[in-house]
């Protein structure tokens, strides 16, 4: 079974939070981890921001290294028109709900999210969120 990542999910393997050790063991837990093209600019973006430069390259490389084995989800005309319906609905912010979109373009049946409001709306979706505490 395909597992959505979100980009909240991501960053706690690059970012050291409480939650780090529980995101990676997670991730690595899984062969065929999805996530959307967008992480790669959210992750990007944290990484250069919360981390010094030197810890900023090892978590550069280990991301770049960590989306080698990742599907990635281009962000399609598709994607952009069910991630508008869906934030204008539940009103869900906008990257979420194109994460939330580009799971479903990929058929994922579990989303996995530090995002407690995402995780409502994926359920409502039809998708299964796991959310990691």
């Amino acid at each position: 079974m395909s597992v959505y990542f979100d980009s909240s999910a991501l960053v706690k393997r690059y970012v050291r939070e409480p939650e780090s050790e529980l995101a990676k063991s997670f991730l690595e837990s899984f062969t065929d981890p999805i996530t959307s093209a967008v992480t790669i600019i959210e992750v990007r973006r944290v990484i250069g921001r919360y981390v010094s430069a030197i810890e900023g390259i090892t978590a550069g490389a280990l991301f770049k290294r960590d989306l080698s084995s990742m599907a990635i989800v281009d962000l399609t005309a598709e994607i952009v028109e069910n991630a508008a319906e869906i934030a204008s609905k539940t009103h869900l912010r906008t990257l979420d709900s194109i994460h939330l979109a580009s799971a479903m373009a990929a058929s994922c049946m579990q989303i996995v999210t530090f995002n407690r409001m995402q995780a409502r709306v994926a359920q409502s979706l039809g998708i299964s969120p796991v959310i990691l505490e």
